[in-house]
């Protein structure tokens, strides 16, 4: 098997020998050679799940997924495999698992981008001309086989999930809310925003509303600690609908700008005294 296909080479060597040779064995160790041998023993439509389902197994280990998010797309995928026999429709096994794994994302409400997610799978959907299929048209192509999961969460829904991530860049009072803030800005514009990403949604809510808090966080380090895109676009529509500040959390605006005037403040006065910011008085 080629090194750098993954598990996937173990399902392709079982298919074409049905067995691992003692130069495979001592290839790939004893435990990886009795995974080969088990899909091996499997015919037909077992066998293909099996594939499957070590493919979206390695997938969801490489994003931290728990388990009910890898059952969830196996569930989807032995749906979408079952109607792509009855309507003699054909996808890859790569094809089947990473849209499995998608809705299953969507499902569970797990926040993983879009972008961050055709990162991953990129290498997955190159074609032997060296071209890459378009992670987009191929969710559509599957949906015509199988409708994907119809419950799925907004943006506002995933605003929570990401805001669980800033913990340590501000105390929990302004993060909580910062979140609420948020909140408001995606049901303001649910809209304009419908189609669009909902984690890069929540995401850019979350820059924009520490934007009207007075940046006390800052759009790059949550955007960092996210780990998710901010869009300019979306950025945009938010601040067009934002909604007026509530009366409890104009306190946060208060409290950041009266900590840059003092700031400012002692850097005029040890400017005067001709001193540095660093220097000690």
């Amino acid at each position: 098997p080629a090194d750098n296909r993954g598990s996937f080479a173990l399902t392709r060597l079982a298919v074409t020998s049905g067995k691992p040779t003692p130069s495979d064995v001592r290839k790939l160790g004893p435990e990886r050679s009795r995974w080969a041998r088990l899909i091996g023993r499997l015919e037909g439509v077992e066998r293909t799940e099996a594939r499957v389902a070590n493919m979206i197994s390695g997938l969801a280990d490489r994003l931290c997924l728990p388990k009910a998010v890898q059952e969830c797309a196996m569930v989807y995928a032995k749906k979408l495999l079952g109607k792509m026999r009855e309507k003699g429709r054909r996808l890859m096994v790569n094809e089947v698992s990473i849209v499995s794994l998608w809705n299953a994302l969507k499902v569970q409400g797990y926040p993983v981008s879009m972008k961050e997610f055709a990162a991953l799978v990129k290498p997955l959907l190159k074609r032997r001309d060296g071209r890459v299929t378009s992670l987009y048209k191929l969710l559509t192509k599957a949906a015509k086989i199988v409708p994907p999961p119809t419950k799925g969460f907004t943006a506002a829904d995933y605003v929570g999930r990401l805001g669980a991530r800033l913990g340590g860049l501000a105390d929990q009072s302004y993060i909580s809310s910062l979140e609420a803030y948020a909140i408001a800005l995606c049901k303001a514009a649910e809209g304009e925003v419908f189609g669009k990403d909902p984690v890069c949604v929540a995401a850019t809510a979350l820059c924009v509303a520490d934007e009207a808090f007075g940046s006390l966080i800052g759009g790059e380090r949550i955007a960092e600690a996210l780990g998710a895109g901010y869009s300019q676009s979306t950025a945009k529509i938010l601040k067009r609908y934002k909604p007026p500040l509530p009366p409890n959390m104009r306190r946060h605006v208060l409290n950041t700008v009266a900590g840059r005037g003092l700031k400012v403040l002692a850097g005029e006065w040890l400017l005067g005294k001709g001193l540095k910011g660093g220097d000690k008085a």
